[in-house]
């Protein structure tokens, strides 16, 4: 019973890095698809001005 305690707060613990990672990764993919979008406003807004 133990041991089965122990391998199971481990997942818990693993399933937590891997679920922060991922949130991780995410976040970074979120944050270079907004930079591109505000480039592209950018741009456009460029563009209508001239």
């Amino acid at each position: 019973m133990g041991s089965f305690d122990t391998s199971r707060s481990f997942l818990f613990i693993f399933a937590g890095r891997i679920k922060r990672g991922l949130t991780q990764i995410f976040a970074k993919k979120n944050r270079i698809k907004q930079s591109a979008i505000i480039r592209d406003n950018l741009h456009l807004a460029k563009k209508q001005q001239v």
